[in-house]
């Protein structure tokens, strides 16, 4: 198992030298930079200025070299500063990285109770009523987008009844309850979508499970119905899932982009959107690499869950 981390960490490695190299290379790319979008504002501004703040900034140097510059600052886990507020990047994303990390958890969380218990509903009577209303409620919410889900509960659950807030992550100084309320119409909207994915995951899985070589030898010995389930079809079936479970983990953190629009949500998200239309390239450059990381840590920690709980996975790193 050690091996097999290590080398899961390993292959990472590249990749996220080529996620850095290619998020600086494309955001070189982007229309205009921080120095015309500061003078855009200036009616008065001429070619000078623009130059001479560009020249300020560093943006007036080579390429190549603006590029050693900022790998060797991130090898020493130095982001930037934002070109705006020359506050660096690593604080900016810090300040904003647990509301996303939260919104994203309670998002997972909701995705995996109602899917996975949705799709056991299902699964063990399929092809009658229940399986087809959830097979096709699981249908509709991979339909629906996340952005129109989260306008109509805000619609209906803040402005018209009032019950819950319509945004933001809680007051400062706001309590740890509080805080979480504002989670719930984002977390929602974030986790409908991916609800539905774990439940027809769930469903097929324990369909095969339950049709399987195993569960039919299991009932030929006499055990119980509800032991069987409980404690073979249920374990096998979860593992597929898993798998699901932690990729949908992963988009969480791009889908959260959109949603904490929706909210105005104080999240990394929102603070790319602020970048990107200001052409803030350090601080855009530094939430790509932060998502990026986060991601391949999720995937690599579904990989080592997958295969301490999946038994032919094991055999097969042996």
């Amino acid at each position: 198992m050690f091996e097999f981390i290590s080398k899961r960490i390993l292959g990472a490695i590249p990749l996220l030298f080529a996620l850095v190299t290619l998020t600086f290379f494309f955001t070189s790319l982007m229309p205009g930079d921080a120095a015309t979008a500061i003078t855009d504002q200036s009616p008065l501004a001429s070619a000078e200025d623009v130059a001479e703040i560009r020249a300020s900034m560093g943006l007036d140097r080579p390429f190549l070299e603006q590029y050693v510059d900022y790998m060797g600052g991130v090898l020493q886990g130095d982001l930037g500063r934002s070109l705006f507020t020359s506050t660096p990047v690593t604080e900016l994303i810090s300040s904003r990285i647990v509301g996303t990390f939260a919104l994203a958890l309670v998002g997972t969380m909701i995705a995996v109770v109602i899917g996975v218990g949705a799709g056991i509903i299902a699964g063990l009577r399929p092809h009658g009523v229940v399986d087809r209303v959830v097979t096709g409620l699981a249908t509709l919410g991979i339909a629906m987008p996340n952005f129109w889900v989260g306008l109509l509960l805000v619609w209906v659950f803040a402005v018209t009844l009032g019950w819950l807030p319509a945004g933001g992550f809680g007051q400062p100084g706001a309590s740890f309850g509080d805080k979480m309320i504002t989670l719930i119409l984002p977390g929602i909207a974030l986790g409908t979508s991916a609800a539905a994915h774990v439940a027809r995951q769930m469903r097929g899985s324990l369909i095969g499970v339950m049709e399987g070589d195993l569960v039919t030898a299991l009932d030929v010995r006499g055990l119980p119905r509800r032991r069987v389930v409980l404690r073979h079809a249920l374990r096998n079936a979860a593992i597929p899932v898993l798998t699901v479970v932690g990729l949908l983990a992963a988009r969480m953190l791009g889908g959260a982009i959109v949603i904490e629009q929706v909210f105005a949500f104080p999240g990394i998200g929102s603070l790319a959107v602020t970048a990107v239309n200001t052409r803030d390239i350090p601080v855009v450059q530094g939430v790509a690499l932060t998502v990026g990381l986060v991601v391949v840590v999720i995937n690599i920690v579904t990989d080592v869950v997958h295969v301490s709980l999946d038994p032919a996975a094991r055999v097969q790193l042996s």
